[in-house]
């Protein structure tokens, strides 16, 4: 392990994550250094930074993970794009619903057919 592009790596990722989350194309434009080893030892710093930080290595889940861009900002962000996730799983829901009665009109309809030849 070549010691001096990993340190580099992670000074880098330091600094940009004063601004932002630090990428692997923003790593690379700050070091000068490929791709692979990018990767590599961004995905190394950002498990001893989420460490750091007092969070899982391997990423939090949805319901754990803090937005960067807060309430206001993640509502205005869902609505820039069209949809909103609640809005959605309700839809969904009530979608499942209007299917699930229209299965149980189908069968109703089924069984009276079947009813009816049976009488025939």
């Amino acid at each position: 392990m070549n010691r001096s592009v990993r340190d580099r790596v992670f000074s880098a990722a330091e600094i940009i994550s004063f601004e932002c989350i630090p990428t692997v194309p923003m790593v690379r434009a700050a070091t000068g250094i490929g791709e692979l080893e990018a990767s590599l030892y961004l995905a190394e710093w950002t498990a001893e930074h989420r460490l750091r930080s007092g969070q899982s290595p391997y990423g939090a889940g949805p319901a754990d993970s803090p937005s960067l861009l807060g309430e206001s900002g993640e509502a205005d962000a869902a609505k820039y794009i069209g949809e909103i996730p609640g809005d959605r799983d309700a839809e969904a829901l009530q979608r499942i619903e209007r299917l699930e009665s229209e299965i149980k009109l189908l069968e109703d309809r089924v069984r009276d057919l079947e009813t009816r030849e049976k009488t025939l």
